[in-house]
């Protein structure tokens, strides 16, 4: 619990100094872009085929897990966060999915911790600022 509320605060601070908001979709879509590729292709090549506990090549998907994707998720989740009077209803709706997904990721890959659940990666993220 003390864990969830020191990187609640993190978070927060995080948003609040570092992640610019945006005035248009164009320029969040740009953000965030270059990491949901760099996550797509590091789930592709290593990731789990199907069951989330079977991982395709395991050493090489848990290094990037952490050293990548978990970074990724949570800078995603700050620009969403700090743009969020850009996001569509649709949009709207896949966040709360989307910030499961990352702590339920967050709790495997970093805390090893496989019993909060498996939220898969909500597809409407791939799309979020898509105009």
């Amino acid at each position: 619990m003390v864990y969830d509320w020191k990187q609640g605060r993190i978070d927060e601070i995080k948003v609040a100094v570092s992640t610019p908001e945006f005035r248009t979709r164009a320029e969040a879509r740009a953000q965030v872009r270059g990491l949901l590729d760099d996550n797509a292709l590091i789930h592709t090549k290593y990731g789990p085929a199907g069951d989330p506990y079977r991982q395709g090549d395991p050493i090489r998907w848990h290094r990037h897990a952490r050293s990548t994707i978990v970074p990724n998720n949570r800078r995603i989740l700050q620009v969403l966060d700090a743009n969020r009077r850009l996001l569509t209803p649709e949009e709207e709706q896949a966040l709360p999915i989307y910030r499961l997904h990352v702590e339920q990721f967050e709790n495997r890959h970093v805390l090893d911790d496989f019993t909060t659940g498996t939220e898969r990666f909500p597809a409407a993220i791939n799309d979020v600022f898509l105009d």
